[in-house]
Formats: structure tokens, C-alpha cells, sequence
């Protein structure tokens, strides 16, 4: 075998991340256009992540729970028709869908040991619905995050000027980065995963 080759192979694994999208699909996103918003931003880093050969994961959270709506793949075209089908409703079973992300996070880590992985979270921030759940209380999942090294890149969808508290506070809690959407531009909106990257 060509040592080369096999150089080559190992070096473009390890570059590649997973980048997990967790997504506020709740009645609240249909407020200022926020999910439209937060759907050409998703595309642009989809573009992004297929450039970086990455794996991308969906996850949503809207009325009463959380689910898997992509798991990671590097087909990017699966990713794109997510993201274009999605559908709004309910409340916002904000904590439910953060303690998704954290677990397929940790699922894989096992698949891929050694593969970084980000996770960005899209919404503004206005949790409604009470986990039946203790341990995934939103108090709960910040410090799961923190056991295990995740700090998530909290975007919010709003459109205020001055800012979601919601989200700010929710950055803060997880020991994470918050940013605005409204009004990055492509070239903002690539640099994200860059950010967290090499931060």
C-alpha cells in the first residue's frame, strides 16, 4: 500500500466535524419570519459543511417534544430536504430538544471516537413546555453539556436589536457562544463554525 494514500486518508478524517443543528420549530418561529430566517441560514452552512466534507444532524423541538429529524450523515442533499420540509407547531419543548442534542452527541462520539462535533442551536429562546423528565430540566442538560465538554453556539432568531435575555441567558448557562442572526451576512453566517473551531 501506498503510505501516502494512507496519510492523505487519515488527514481528511480527521479534519472532518459533525455539526449538529438543533432547530426551534414552534409556533413562536412563525413571529417575524423567524424560521424563514433561520432556513436560508441553515442552507448557507449546509454549502459550508459540504466544502469542509462534514456530517451534519437535525434536530427539532416543537410542540410537546423533541426529535431526530436527520441523524448525522455527509449526504448533503438529505440535509437540504430536511431543512426545506420543515413544519411549524406547538410550543416549545426548548429543554427536551437541547437533551436530544447532548445525546446524539454521545452516541456519536462512539460511532466516531475522536471526530469534533458542534452544535448550534436556532431559537429564540422562549422555552414553554416542562420536561416529565427531572434530568432534563433545562438546569440538568447545562450541566450534562458541561460533563462532557459541549458548549453550544446559541443563535438567535428574533431579529431585536438589543437581543433575546432568553438566549443570552441560555448561552451563559451552557458556557456557550451567543450571536444574532438577523443581519449576518453568507460570509458571517460560514465563519460561525469556524469560530467555534478554533475557540
Amino acid at each position: 500500500m501506498d503510505r501516502s494514500h494512507l496519510r492523505q486518508k487519515i488527514r481528511r478524517r480527521r479534519d472532518r466535524h459533525t455539526v449538529v443543528f438543533v432547530l426551534d420549530t414552534s409556533d413562536s418561529m412563525a413571529e417575524q419570519n423567524q424560521l424563514h430566517v433561520a432556513r436560508i441560514a441553515l442552507l448557507s452552512l449546509l454549502a459550508s459543511a459540504e466544502r469542509r466534507k462534514d456530517r451534519v444532524a437535525l434536530i427539532t423541538f416543537g410542540d410537546i417534544e423533541a426529535k431526530v429529524a436527520l441523524e448525522p450523515t455527509s449526504a448533503i442533499a438529505r440535509a437540504r430536504y430536511a431543512i426545506d420540509n420543515l413544519s411549524l407547531g406547538g410550543a416549545t419543548p426548548l429543554a427536551s430538544g437541547l437533551y436530544l442534542a447532548l445525546r446524539l452527541v454521545e452516541t456519536q462520539r462512539m460511532r466516531e471516537p475522536g471526530e469534533p462535533i458542534e452544535v448550534l442551536v436556532f431559537s429564540d429562546g422562549e422555552g414553554n413546555v416542562s420536561p416529565d423528565k427531572e434530568h432534563q430540566t433545562i438546569e440538568s442538560v447545562a450541566a450534562m453539556s458541561k460533563r462532557i465538554g459541549v458548549h453550544p453556539l446559541f443563535i438567535d432568531t428574533t431579529g431585536s436589536r438589543r437581543g433575546s435575555r432568553a438566549m443570552q441567558e441560555l448561552a451563559a448557562t451552557f458556557s456557550g457562544t451567543y450571536r444574532r442572526l438577523h443581519g449576518a451576512d453568507r460570509e458571517e453566517l460560514a465563519q460561525m463554525i469556524s469560530q467555534m473551531r478554533v475557540g
